[in-house]
């Protein structure tokens, strides 16, 4: 036990003056890496109430913001969970007097009495109390409930779930249950916390408030903006290439200047070659998070990702199938349980996509006009 380690206590004995803060305000924060080994033999020593320290760890290979949690004897506990370190590390490097005692205010055990979750209160000045909720950190999920309510999942602090939750209230929206999520999402993640929504409140309702009150939106629709933005910047550089290229080619200039104009040629291929295997590279994965639903069939990544010119008119597509598991305009493909859909992939409708529903998943085959035979043959396989 360690409780008679208390820098909380009114007259700290082992520790300087003027470590401590007179007028402060509460955070709460969570700590992980709670079941490592090393760390789980530790945990039965501590109690409700015993204080603890956190420590700045600038030379963690994984996070610059990593702050660790250590006990009086210098164990190390865990670390203050990552999205919250990522606001409060910054905020404590602009306060470098300020307190880093921590008090264990809250303790889960499993079944065993081994501990599952743990969090502790932080008394802060209030300048690093504001910093760290001037723009709270929020990720968050909307799926339909069983019984036909939503269920909003919440991945966040203590304080700004809170935050959440009052400003529904003053939105009219009145969740009818909140509690801690220990059900897995649809996307395969764990989320912190949820509310149960009436569904008389529409999914785009709830996004709104979202966007408006905190400018957050979820997850994947960050990740298909963030591949939208990719698929953008690597159109625009081509152009940007291609211009370039008819205007040298309509130069008459003496050899210096066109050996000035290979070079810069030359680099600009480079760097155009570099994105394109850096996109090559993440597009399955990014693919995956923008479509959780599709399953891709044959060697559909091979042609989305070399074949095609232009995969813009097909992103869209294929994101509008993931939501919707249906496409306008799509036609049975004769002797298969397969639809089709032509597309463009830079030249007039060149492109096939292929798709049937099973399961709530959606199988989608990628092709184009010239391979359109083998494609078939593959389907009614």
């Amino acid at each position: 036990m360690f409780n008679n380690w208390n820098p909380f206590a009114p007259k700290p004995h082992s520790f300087k003056q003027g470590l401590f803060v007179e007028q402060s305000d509460q955070l709460i924060l969570r700590v992980a890496g709670l079941a490592y080994k090393e760390n789980s033999a530790l945990l039965p020593n501590y109690r409700l109430g015993d204080c603890l320290k956190i420590e700045p760890d600038p030379q963690n290979p994984k996070d610059e913001n990593a702050l660790k949690v250590m006990d009086a004897r210098g164990n190390q506990v865990g670390f203050i969970e990552r999205t919250m370190a990522a606001r409060l590390a910054p905020a404590l490097r602009k306060e470098p007097h300020a307190s880093l005692y921590v008090k264990i205010t809250e303790l889960h055990r499993d079944a065993d009495g081994s501990c599952g979750g743990m969090k502790l209160s932080f008394m802060c000045s209030k300048q690093v109390y504001e910093a760290f909720l001037n723009k709270p950190f929020i990720d968050f999920r909307i799926e339909q409930g069983e019984e036909g309510y939503l269920r909003l999942l919440m991945e966040c602090s203590d304080n700004a779930f809170l935050a959440v939750y009052k400003r529904l209230l003053q939105r009219g929206i009145k969740p009818d249950h909140r509690g801690t999520s220990y059900k897995l999402a649809e996307d395969g993640r764990l989320y912190d916390r949820y509310l149960r929504i009436s569904s008389e409140h529409s999914e785009e309702s709830i996004l709104e408030f979202f966007k408006e009150e905190f400018d957050s939106v979820p997850q994947e629709r960050k990740n298909e903006e963030f591949l939208d933005q990719l698929v953008e910047e690597q159109q625009h550089e081509k152009e940007t290439y291609e211009q370039s290229n008819d205007e040298l080619q309509k130069e008459n200039i003496s050899l210096r200047k066109q050996l000035q104009a290979k070079t810069r040629k030359a680099n600009e291929n480079d760097r155009l070659k570099s994105a394109a295997a850096f996109l090559h590279e993440k597009f399955p994965e990014l693919i995956q998070l923008m479509l959780p639903s599709t399953e891709f069939e044959g060697n559909s990544f091979d042609v989305l990702t070399k074949e095609l010119t232009d995969q813009s008119s097909l992103l869209g597509l294929l994101t509008s199938l993931n939501r919707d598991k249906q496409l306008p305009n799509s036609k049975r493909v004769a002797g298969t349980k397969w639809l089709e859909v032509r597309f463009s992939s830079g030249q007039s409708n060149d492109g096939r996509l292929y798709f049937h529903v099973e399961d709530d998943s959606v199988h989608v085959l990628i092709g184009k006009k010239q391979t359109q035979k083998k494609d078939i043959e593959y389907l009614k396989n």
